[in-house]
């Protein structure tokens, strides 16, 4: 009887051993369960993050998920949209009105553009820019003031084009640039700069000079001047861009950039840096007169009155001028030699960066601005005013 009793406690202590390390493996198991469970969540909240991260730095991303954006256009007075021009009329607020009906997102806009601006002027204005912030897409439309103001030097062009857009894709890599060659430009070499920056940086860009053809209407039609666009010409601005965006989100487009790609133009490292310094070393008869685009001027009518600067080691130099209808001439000197004379006349007020140099060569300089005896025979003075001195 006695063997029945060690016999039924042995099966009852195996049984209860079988119980308890049964139920720990369990514990086990569903405790490593739930650990690789939450690891797996982990894993996907952490894609999901950078899902949507990328996102947030892509336009095209953004706009398919009806998110805002801001838009900076850096260029002339074509993409300002003209100077006389309704708000609501201005070709960009146009097509924020059409990527929101189509996309359902927001657009904000800021616009660094004057009458006559040339691409060093943008440059400048956008380095020194306080209010900068990450824009997820950048217009750049310039070429048909540069011919002018650069007589047609297209190497220098390309440098200064480089040099921004490297700034731009510094800020962040993500931002799409879209290059926009405008219907003015005449010569054939800086459409070609154009298109081969942009093609370098794999930037794409709007050709309105095309599309003006394309569309099989009169210069007279298309422009108000044969220069400035129309409401028709800045229909067809508006129909080129925003089919540009929709093929590049069709396309699935991730605008990127590589800071270790090499320079397009080995001289734009020059135009990455910049300053405009107001701190004058002479002055002959200039005084300070008028505060115009949140800048103040020095100002003199007077032939012959002038300012001085000294320049240490810089490659750049230029000057911020302001142009206007009753603006004169300016003579320019370098270490006492005249280099360059620069008219000032201009329909509207509008501001003038004025390069001078992209390669005076180190040591220190001696800059002196004069009022030039002779004037636009559309001008109504003689008006000479000077913010400061642009050097990099």
């Amino acid at each position: 009887m006695w063997k029945n009793a060690i016999y039924l406690f042995c099966s009852i202590f195996i049984v209860s051993a079988i119980i308890l390390i049964s139920g720990k493996y369990l514990d086990d198991t569903s405790a490593k369960s739930t650990v690789e469970q939450s690891k797996s969540l982990e894993d996907q909240v952490g894609e999901y993050t950078e899902l949507e991260k990328a996102q947030s730095r892509n336009v095209y991303a953004k706009l398919m998920n009806n998110k805002e954006i801001n838009v900076l256009i850096i260029g002339d007075g074509i993409v300002q949209g003209g100077p006389e021009t309704d708000g609501n009329k201005k070709w960009y607020n146009l097509l924020a009105k059409r990527i929101k009906e189509e996309y359902g997102a927001d657009s904000t806009f800021k616009v660094i553009a004057t009458p006559g601006g040339t691409a060093f002027g943008g440059w400048i204005d956008y380095l020194t820019d306080s209010s900068a912030q990450e824009y997820e897409l950048v217009f750049l439309c310039f070429g048909a003031s540069d011919e002018k103001e650069l007589k047609f030097n297209q190497t220098i062009f390309g440098n200064i084009l480089e040099g921004l857009i490297r700034n731009i894709k510094k800020t962040k890599a993500n931002t799409e640039i879209i290059t926009i060659i405008e219907n003015s430009i005449k010569s054939e070499a800086y459409i070609n700069t154009l298109k081969k920056v942009s093609d370098y940086y794999d930037i794409t860009y709007v050709d309105t000079i095309k599309a003006f053809i394309n569309s099989r209407q009169g210069i007279d039609v298309l422009t108000e001047d044969g220069v400035n666009p129309s409401e028709k010409g800045y229909s067809i601005y508006i129909d080129a861009v925003f089919d540009l965006i929709k093929s590049n989100i069709d396309n699935k487009r991730e605008p990127g950039f590589d800071e270790r790609k090499p320079l397009l133009f080995e001289e734009s490292n020059r135009f990455y840096t910049a300053k405009i310094t107001t701190e004058f070393l002479t002055i002959g008869g200039f005084y300070n007169s008028v505060v115009a685009c949140d800048k103040i001027f020095m100002k003199s009518n007077r032939s012959n009155d002038y300012i001085t600067y000294e320049v240490k080691d810089s490659q750049v130099l230029g000057v911020t001028l302001l142009g206007g209808p009753d603006c004169g001439i300016v003579d320019i000197y370098l270490n006492d030699k005249l280099i360059q004379t620069y008219d000032c006349y201009a329909p509207y007020e509008a501001l003038r960066h004025v390069l001078i140099s992209d390669n005076i060569g180190v040591g220190t300089h001696k800059i002196r601005i004069e009022v030039s005896s002779i004037k636009n025979a559309k001008a109504s003075d003689s008006n000479v005013y000077i913010h400061g001195l642009i050097t990099n």
